[in-house]
């Protein structure tokens, strides 16, 4: 899927926007409601989105500066073992002496991430960014900060009692394309086999168009809509508790694994 670099950099800005109509108005109360993700509360999520686009505007002017910093930041998660809300993306925001000044760093560093990538559109085609997992195109890394937003946005609605449809957009195509780019990445970060072969993915776009990835004569497929796809290569929903058909061990084996971020593996409740 090509794709133009400036059209996908304001669906970026669009992507914060609508979360920013979400919670622009949040008070200490709305902050501290617990998300899906485990030990996470609202503002947690806001100031992980927070850290990681000054992170990502870093690695897009100062690469040196930031391996250091992920390499700091890899250390400190190994040596908080895991446990929430030890690493820095988050406890910055929970040291604040007032929660909501939260609100008012992501909003900056949004901007921030949304005018260096701007400022550096002439070089971005022929560059390779390194971040937490493999180094990636300008318009993966660009993806994959919309995903991030699309994905952390769906816990903020969840814990503020939004519905799951203000999440739709045309955006989506942009989450489902790294899902299926992402393939060999989620059974190599799964320390799993890649039985191989071709997929076809067809997916039901909001505006009920088909949006589709791989040939169309292959014996293994995806089908269902975009935004189940999405759920699912974002770990926000297991694939069981979907609309989604795959047939062939290919697409069985890749929904089970599927996931379209960096980091270590994760996996997803079956009852989520």
């Amino acid at each position: 899927m090509s794709v133009d670099l400036s059209t996908l950099i304001d669906d970026l800005g669009d992507e914060v926007d609508a979360l920013g109509e979400v919670v622009d108005t949040c008070d200490l109360e709305d902050l501290e409601q617990p998300t899906p993700a485990r030990g996470w509360d609202v503002g947690d999520t806001l100031a992980h989105l927070a850290y990681f686009d000054a992170v990502a505007a870093l690695t897009l002017e100062d690469e040196p500066a930031f391996v250091s910093r992920r390499d700091a930041l890899v250390t400190s998660h190994l040596s908080s073992e895991g446990a929430p809300g030890e690493s820095p993306d988050v406890s910055w925001g929970r040291a604040l002496e007032d929660r909501r000044a939260i609100l008012e760093r992501w909003r900056h560093e949004s901007a921030a991430l949304h005018a260096t990538l701007v400022a550096h559109l002439p070089s971005l085609a022929t560059r390779r960014l390194e971040w937490f997992g493999p180094p990636m195109g300008a318009a993966t890394f660009i993806s994959a900060r919309l995903m991030e937003v699309w994905a952390h946005g769906l816990d903020v609605r969840a814990a503020l009692g939004r519905p799951l449809d203000e999440a739709v957009s045309h955006r989506l195509i942009h989450v489902c394309h790294l899902g299926v780019v992402t393939r060999q990445w989620s059974f190599t970060v799964h320390g799993r086999h890649d039985p191989g072969g071709p997929v076809r993915v067809e997916l039901e776009a909001p505006d009920g168009s088909t949006w589709s990835w791989g040939p169309p004569t292959a014996e293994s497929s995806i089908r269902g809509t975009a935004l189940d796809f999405a759920l699912v290569v974002t770990q926000r929903r297991h694939p069981a508790r979907t609309g989604l058909r795959a047939q062939g061990e290919p697409a069985r084996a890749w929904l089970a694994v599927a996931q379209a971020f960096a980091g270590p593996a994760t996996s997803v409740d079956r009852g989520r």
